[in-house]
C-alpha cells in the first residue's frame, strides 16, 4: 500500500510537471529597470526632446520610468515616446489564446483621453486565428492616466471612443496595478481585468487598415496636449497559450519514468538494508 501512495503522489508531480510545458509561452517582455533597447525594443520619439526614460528605483521596486513634459507654446509638435516590438509571423499563433499583461503606476494632473500612458497590439488576425485580408488589422489599446477625482484611470480604446473601466477608489494613486487584457477559445471578445478581476469582457478593439505587421507597443501616446506625467513601468508581458505538442507529452513521459527510476532505487535502498 505504501509503495502504491508512492506511485500515485509521484506521477501526479509528473503530470503536473508535463503540463506546465504547456501553459503560457511569453513572446514579448519588458522586466523592472533593463534598458528596453538591451530586450529588443525600439524606441519611436516625437518631436519633444525634453522627455526622457531611464531605470530607477521606485520605493524599492525596480522599474523603468518615463517622464513626459508638457509642450511649450513654442513647441506644437508630438509628444509620443514608445518602444516598439515586432512579432515573428510565426509565434503568432492566437488561436490557443493570449494575454497582455501591464504592472505600472502614473503620477501627475489629470488629462484628457489620448494624453496619457499606453500600450496597444496590433493584430493581423482574428480572434480565431485567421489572417485578415490585405491590410486589415485590429488593434488593442489600454490607457493609464490619473482621474479627477484622484486614483488612476484606466481605459480601453473601442470604436466609440476610449470607455473607463476602472477609475477613482478602484484604482488607488500612488500604487503599483496590474492590467490585463486576455482572450480564450470560444470567448466572443477579449477579457479587460484590473489587478485580476474582469472590468471588461466584450471588449473588441478596434479595426485599422495599415500595411504595419503585428507589434507591441508601449510608452507615451502620440498627442501635442500632454501634460507633466511619470509613468513607472514595472513590467509589459504578451504570451501566448501553445497547443498540447509532443513536448508536452514527453514531458509527462519524462516524469513518469523520474517516477519509476525513484521508485527503483528506494526499492533496491530497502533491499540493501
Amino acid at each position: 500500500m505504501k509503495h502504491l501512495v508512492k506511485i500515485v503522489t509521484l506521477l501526479s508531480a509528473a503530470l503536473l510537471s508535463g503540463m506546465a510545458s504547456v501553459q503560457g509561452s511569453v513572446l514579448i517582455r519588458h522586466s523592472g529597470s533593463i534598458d528596453p533597447a538591451t530586450e529588443g525594443w525600439t524606441l519611436q520619439q516625437g518631436n519633444n526632446p525634453r522627455i526622457s526614460a531611464h531605470a530607477a528605483t521606485d520605493g524599492g521596486t525596480a522599474v523603468w520610468q518615463i517622464n513626459n513634459v508638457k509642450n511649450t507654446p513654442e513647441e506644437t509638435g508630438s509628444t509620443h515616446y514608445l518602444y516598439y516590438q515586432s512579432f515573428l509571423p510565426q509565434d503568432l499563433d492566437l488561436s490557443t489564446g493570449w494575454s497582455l499583461t501591464v504592472s505600472l503606476r502614473v503620477d501627475g494632473v489629470s488629462q484628457a483621453t489620448g494624453a496619457q500612458s499606453t500600450i496597444t497590439f496590433l493584430s493581423e488576425y482574428d480572434l480565431s486565428g485567421q489572417r485578415l485580408s490585405g491590410n486589415d488589422r485590429i488593434s488593442y489599446t489600454m490607457y493609464f492616466g490619473t482621474a479627477s477625482g484622484g486614483g488612476i484611470r484606466f481605459q480601453v480604446l473601442t470604436s466609440d471612443g476610449a470607455v473607463t473601466v476602472a477609475t477613482g477608489s478602484t484604482a488607488t494613486a500612488g500604487d503599483y496595478h496590474t492590467f490585463s487584457l486576455e482572450w480564450n477559445p470560444g470567448d466572443t471578445a477579449v477579457s479587460a481585468l484590473f489587478d485580476g478581476e474582469v472590468v471588461k469582457s466584450d471588449f473588441a478593439g478596434v479595426t485599422a487598415s495599415t500595411v504595419i505587421r503585428s507589434n507591441l507597443q508601449w510608452g507615451n501616446a502620440a498627442t501635442s496636449s500632454s501634460l507633466d506625467r511619470t509613468t513607472y513601468w514595472k513590467q509589459v508581458e504578451f504570451a501566448v497559450v501553445p497547443e498540447p505538442s509532443t513536448l508536452g507529452f514527453l514531458g509527462i513521459f519524462g516524469g513518469f519514468m523520474a517516477a519509476c527510476a525513484t521508485l527503483s532505487r528506494r526499492g533496491q535502498q530497502g533491499t540493501n538494508r
